[in-house]
């Protein structure tokens, strides 16, 4: 991995819906290259219960909310730290809310290429799915893939 400047994450989540008959309410976290970002959007304040894909874009061309403390250009990160730490997907709920991923594509941006992310995506042909909650686990890892 090269010393460039990361400008922008793009993290498109696809959910199944979620555990319980409501929406959840809980914080999704995104860590990649040593620093963890929270992804909603600037006007949602929850998932739809019934799932639905997500696109959060964080550094240039922000859809975040608190946008300046969620750039991966304040302070400014590399993509040599891609390779250094985990990259994953995190859901932080203070109730009993789950949320039943699907898949989940980050594609990282540095000033020269772009560096792709992935979970679940193609690894079951009749559909993978992981559920993320207290009860059975928060974490989802990423792993790298060439962008074509």
């Amino acid at each position: 991995m090269s010393s460039e400047a990361i400008r922008k994450i793009t993290v498109t989540i696809s959910f199944a819906g979620t555990g319980a008959g409501s929406n959840p309410k809980g914080y999704l976290r995104l860590g990649m290259a040593g620093r963890e970002f929270v992804v909603r959007h600037m006007a949602e304040q929850e998932f739809d219960k019934n799932g639905g894909t997500y696109t959060f874009t964080l550094g240039e061309d922000h859809s975040v909310q608190d946008h300046v403390s969620n750039d991966p250009q304040n302070p400014q990160t590399y993509v040599r730290s891609l390779d250094l730490f985990p990259n994953y997907i995190r859901y932080d709920t203070p109730s009993g809310d789950d949320l039943i991923v699907e898949a989940v594509r980050a594609v990282v941006s540095g000033t020269s290429y772009d560096y792709e992310f992935n979970a679940l995506v193609g690894t079951d042909p009749k559909g993978s799915k992981v559920r993320l909650g207290r009860s059975q686990g928060q974490v989802l890892h990423l792993s790298q893939h060439q962008v074509p």
